[in-house]
């Protein structure tokens, strides 16, 4: 929404059919400018505008505009006709909207009501219309208040009752034209203090019929037999029979089922090419396979000839290596009596060695046992040595002890002990 230029208030009033719009538009201005009667029907078939001034206790008195618009959602007239008809107030307000009055007559709360709610909001782009809109009750006789408590407990208005942001006025047009005007003024003051004075634009219209407008081009991209559902979808929202999110899901539906049919059309033509591929390679392989044969019965050729040829290769091979056998027979004679010559050489020479070695070790006990005599006969002298000293040393020990006594016999014996070990070593 923007903010408006000028304090001009527009006013649009929306409904089904029969509603009261009308009498709700001459009890706002004071005056008879929109025809009205006591019917069902529509009695508007296209756009009015009239002047009216807003005013209401403790508020500025302010100049407005007012448009009644057609009915719709119960109307005589074709759904897309209907729509036209109603969309001609953008003409009348270029400059945007400051307040959206939906009327509903008193006790008719039922479908049709509720697809002209659906519709209300889905023409005029949804969230911005909430900004702006005011819900409207006619026919509530002498006691509005009552009536009031008895819509907000409403179960088929309660869905819709949060999308009028601008709040819900019961009155009655006929019992007291003045209270409901001053019921009407009061909402409509408070709801432009809400605003501060910005209004809902005619390009929100733009953009719900763009989207529509996108979603016909969806459909019309689906194939022929896809498009009646999301058609059918798509005529429930200009009646008011459907939301845009159930169109949304219808259209996204068969565009997913449209893929679907294109992903089975691809797998179809990846499963005919692949076979394409398979044959192809069939032949392809039964070509390669007459081509080996050809080169195996060829080979088969040249493996004779050459096989002929090793034979006769073979042939002169086995002549030659016979000769080569017998010079190698020869020559292995030759060297078997050289290496037996050779073998009897070195066996003399170990023998030789042997011999050598018997000796060298006779030679070695011979001096070991001329060592041990001469030791035997050191050892003889030594003791003989030994012996005589003792008896030296016991005859000079028995001469002293003779002049000595014991004493002296004990070192007699020692002293001829002594050199009697001298003159044995």
């Amino acid at each position: 929404m923007a903010v408006a230029g000028e304090q001009m208030v527009t006013l649009l009033l929306a409904g089904p059919s029969g509603a009261g719009k009308s009498e709700t538009g001459n009890t706002l201005s004071g005056r008879n400018d929109f025809v009205a009667a006591d019917s069902a029907s529509s009695v508007t078939q296209r756009c009015q505008a009239a002047g009216f001034f807003l005013a209401g206790d403790g508020f500025t008195r302010k100049p407005g505009q007012l448009v009644d618009t057609p009915g719709f959602g119960d109307s005589d007239a074709d759904p897309k006709q209907q729509l036209a008809l109603f969309e001609q107030f953008k003409d009348l307000l270029p400059g945007g909207v400051s307040g959206m009055l939906f009327v509903v007559p008193f006790g008719r709360f039922g479908a049709p009501i509720q697809r002209s709610m659906d519709l209300f909001f889905d023409l005029l782009g949804d969230e911005a219309a909430k900004d702006v809109a005011i819900l409207v009750v006619t026919h509530c006789g002498d006691n509005p208040q009552e009536k009031e408590a008895v819509v907000r407990a409403s179960t088929a208005l309660a869905r819709y009752l949060p999308f009028f942001r601008g709040g819900l006025a019961c009155i009655d047009n006929k019992v007291c034209a003045a209270t409901a005007q001053n019921e009407l003024f009061q909402r409509i003051q408070k709801l432009l203090q809400c605003t501060q004075g910005r209004k809902w634009e005619c390009r929100h219209l733009r953009e719900a019929q763009e989207y529509r407008a996108s979603m016909q081009q969806r459909i019309a991209r689906l194939p022929i037999d896809l498009q009646p559902p999301a058609n059918t979808q798509l005529a429930a929202l200009h009646r008011g029979d459907a939301t845009r999110e159930q169109v949304f899901r219808a259209v996204t539906y068969q565009e997913a089922m449209q893929r679907h049919r294109l992903e089975e059309e691809r797998c179809r033509q990846e499963r005919e090419a692949e076979a394409q591929h398979q044959a192809e390679l069939a032949r392809a392989a039964e070509r390669h396979r007459r081509e080996l044969v050809r080169q195996q019965q060829e080979a088969e050729k040249r493996r004779q000839q050459e096989l002929e040829q090793q034979r006769r290769l073979q042939q002169e091979q086995q002549r030659l290596q016979q000769a080569r056998e017998l010079e190698r027979q020869k020559e292995q004679q030759r060297l078997e009596q050289a290496r037996e010559l050779e073998r009897q050489r070195e066996k003399s020479r170990r023998e030789a060695a042997s011999l050598e070695r018997r000796r060298a070790r006779l030679e070695e006990e011979r001096r070991e046992t001329e060592a041990r005599r001469r030791e035997a006969s050191r050892q003889r002298r030594r003791n003989e040595s030994i012996a005589t000293g003792v008896s030296a040393g016991a005859g000079i020990g028995s001469t002293l002890g003779l002049i000595g006594g014991p004493v002296g016999a004990i070192a007699g014996s020692a002293i001829g002990g002594f050199f009697g070990g001298l003159l044995g070593s």
